[in-house]
């Protein structure tokens, strides 16, 4: 933070704002594990500026990184935060694949940081004693909210979200084939900060608000290292634009979780395998249909292969898995061709 600074009396701007506007949960994608130096109030005005939020009843979400044995998160001396009445989870992710928590983990000690938000936000709509922050608790609330959600957790999205697992253990993709627009909006902090109109803003109370840099060089995860990756092909078509940050993935990571979108893409290899044991039955029965010309099965092949891929987006579109098109259609293509044209040519 010191050589990548982020104004936090900026960031307390922002959260009063959020304030004002009823928000009820603010996730942080900042860590904050050293004192600030420049300017000298920032710690101070970013911790009463969260303690105020929290007595206002807000949820906030505060940014760690996952180490071996533990999460490394904002360092609870500076007094911004206090794990009694603040949430914690890491960024750590991979910004194509959708973080879930590590099975051999408990999610009290380690918590994929959209997963998390997307918890509390469908517990706020699903539970009703649901314990509210306040900065007079004196129990840890992330284990505390934890242990509700266990308790509640039997149907509904509740539910959903916290028994989600991928079938056999395949690891889910972020769908960038949605548009952003759908998944979230894109408010600059300026405008935020220095728009007096509240009804500019009439979905705030309802919607989860992350608070994160842009592509800045001068922000990111370490110097030179700026949040941001190259943008997905999909995304490219919808925006124009050459990245993608760290926050615009959250984003989409906690949409997934909010609408149920999983996205489970399955191995090349294995339909490949699949194409061979086909592409090996379809020659042997070919083998004892003399009349059949050439032509005839070449056609036939582009047209089973185009089916596949009819197949194969219905199946995305409705299901989300992701069946691989182009190689096992190459590999079937390659074994029955080649036979075929030794049988009737040769």
């Amino acid at each position: 933070s010191q050589l990548m600074p982020m104004n936090r009396s900026d960031i307390a701007k922002l959260l009063d704002r959020l304030r004002t506007l009823n928000a009820s949960i603010v996730g942080i994608d900042f860590i904050f594990d050293t004192p600030q130096k420049e300017p000298p109030t920032g710690d101070k005005d970013l911790g009463k500026a969260v303690r105020q939020a929290v007595d206002a009843n807000m949820w906030l979400i505060f940014g760690a990184v996952l180490k071996p044995e533990r999460e490394v998160g904002t360092n609870e001396s500076l007094g911004i935060t206090n794990w009694n009445w603040t949430l914690q989870a890491y960024l750590d992710a991979y910004p194509q694949f959708l973080e879930l928590p590590d099975t051999q983990r408990d999610c009290r000690n380690a918590c994929p940081f959209a997963y998390l938000m997307s918890l509390v936000q469908t517990a706020n709509r699903e539970i009703t004693d649901l314990p509210q922050p306040n900065t007079n608790r004196d129990r840890n609330l992330r284990a505390q909210f934890l242990d509700l959600v266990d308790k509640y957790a039997n149907k509904g999205n509740l539910h959903a979200i916290s028994n989600w697992q991928p079938p056999l253990g395949l690891q889910s993709l972020v769908d960038f084939s949605i548009p952003p627009a759908q998944v979230y909006t894109k408010i600059p902090a300026w405008k935020l900060i220095e728009n007096p109109d509240i009804n500019e803003f009439p979905l705030v109370p309802q919607q989860v608000v992350l608070i994160a840099v842009s592509s800045d060089e001068r922000l990111g995860i370490a110097p030179g290292k700026p949040d941001r990756f190259p943008t997905p092909s999909a995304i490219h078509y919808w925006t124009k634009q050459d990245w993608m940050t760290g926050g615009e993935s959250l984003a989409y990571m906690t949409h997934h979780f909010l609408n149920r979108r999983m996205v489970i893409p399955i191995p090349n290899i294995w339909m490949t395998v699949m194409a061979i044991v086909i592409s090996k039955i379809i020659v042997s029965i070919l083998k004892g249909k003399s009349k059949l010309s050439h032509l005839q099965i070449i056609a036939g092949c582009l047209t089973a292969i185009v089916f596949y891929g009819i197949i194969g987006l219905q199946i995305y579109i409705s299901a989300g898995i992701l069946v691989p098109w182009f190689f096992p259609s190459a590999v079937f293509l390659a074994y029955v061709l080649p036979t075929t044209r030794r049988k009737y040519h040769g």
